[in-house]
């Protein structure tokens, strides 16, 4: 085995086993770790299969999965969408109208039915003919559309996603009460986009395969190993990081913090010490809403709350929903919303603006306070002071 063969399996094994390892950590709490995950897990298939199957010939072996993994690749332009919108737009999960999206992979499994259904004799030969030329499995291998089409198609959807991910963040940037999203996230979300960049100019370089007869680059070979190097590196990297993880306080789930003198001292889960801890954390984080009314903080962002409670930030939304019932967001703008009532009740109005109301409750902008207060009521502000005199 050479040594560039030798890098690009071990890079593809362990972004493999990174993948794998952010769809298991995903909480449901955690939506969107689980969809990174399956993004990471999706290329990394991608990657370890053309490697396994014709740099090592493994196709010849089993050619019964010819095929098998090109609806797939439909699903990472998608993915990363919905990725980027649930993560800047503080949404988890997703919604039955998000099934759209899958769409175009569930029509091209359709479409490839007839090639799945072909004899392993058949597939024995295409098999044989791709290890010839390995450019012919985007050529050998498909169903009643046109593969050219499907190319094609790959393409549009990357760039149609992309500048709706573009949108997103856009969106976010304009939003004066965004919270900053991890940094791990950030650089993934920045890495999945190179690998995507990539996958995109093998779709090209297909497209010009195809009309020219040749691969339209030249340095193909060295611009897989430098995307191998990229992946080895992002995949130690989140390795370290997790190792790191595992090695700080367990989650909130598995131990509960007690504060004792300014310091955060780990207890074990026992049963004699578990109901005191869970009732410490809670209480201090309903001290902070209120008592200390942390929420009229305009700045007051998801990662600071979990570092006023000497917790780690993906443990806070478990937390706040085993103690109010909701999310952070949630959380944050019933509380301003309540206290804005109460301003009301006491004829604030009488002597300020609403404008004014709104940024003493902790809102930034009083379109933001207007809609929430409204979605929180069923009344607008004006119409609230009205009932109330």
């Amino acid at each position: 085995m050479s040594f560039t063969l030798f890098i690009n399996v071990f890079a593809t094994i362990s972004f493999t086993l990174i993948a794998v390892i952010l769809i298991i950590n995903g909480t449901n709490r955690q939506y969107s770790v689980k969809l990174i995950g399956l993004v990471c897990l999706i290329y990394a298939l991608f990657f370890l299969s053309r490697l396994l199957w014709i740099d090592l010939e493994l196709i010849l072996i089993y050619p019964h999965f010819l095929g098998v993994f090109s609806p797939i690749l439909f699903l990472p332009a998608p993915l990363f969408y919905l990725i980027t919108r649930n993560i800047l737009g503080n949404i988890n999960g997703l919604t039955k109208s998000d099934l759209f999206h899958f769409l175009p992979a569930t029509l091209h499994a359709f479409d490839m039915i007839p090639f799945f259904l072909k004899s392993i004799k058949v597939k024995t030969l295409i098999a044989e003919a791709i290890i010839q030329t390995p450019q012919e499995i985007n050529f050998l291998v498909g169903g009643f559309i046109p593969i050219k089409i499907i190319h094609f198609t790959r393409i549009l959807l990357f760039f149609i996603y992309l500048i709706a991910s573009v949108s997103c963040v856009i969106k976010f940037l304009d939003n004066k009460e965004k919270q900053i999203p991890e940094k791990w996230i950030v650089f993934t979300l920045i890495f999945i986009l190179a690998i995507k960049f990539f996958v995109l100019l093998q779709y090209l370089n297909l497209v010009q395969y195809s009309v020219v007869g040749q691969s339209v680059f030249k340095f193909k070979e060295i611009i897989v190993f430098c995307v191998m190097i990229l992946i080895l590196i992002y995949s130690f990297y989140n390795l370290f990081r997790i190792k790191l993880d595992f090695n700080k306080e367990e989650s909130y789930v598995k131990h509960k913090f007690i504060q004792k003198n300014d310091l955060i001292v780990k207890t074990e889960n026992t049963n004699t010490n578990f109901k005191h801890i869970e009732l410490d954390i809670n209480q201090r984080l309903k001290k902070l809403f209120e008592e200390d009314r942390i929420y009229l903080n305009k700045n007051i962002t998801a990662l600071e709350l979990a570092n006023y409670l000497n917790i780690r930030s993906r443990d806070l939304p478990l937390l706040i929903q085993d103690t109010y019932g909701c999310s952070y967001k949630d959380l944050i703008s019933k509380f301003r919303i309540e206290h804005a009532k109460s301003e009301i009740e006491n004829f604030y109005l009488d002597k300020h603006t609403l404008e004014s109301l709104a940024f003493d409750t902790g809102f930034n902008s009083r379109i933001t306070f207007f809609n929430t207060f409204k979605k929180e009521t069923g009344l607008s502000p004006s119409e609230f002071w009205k009932s109330v005199k």
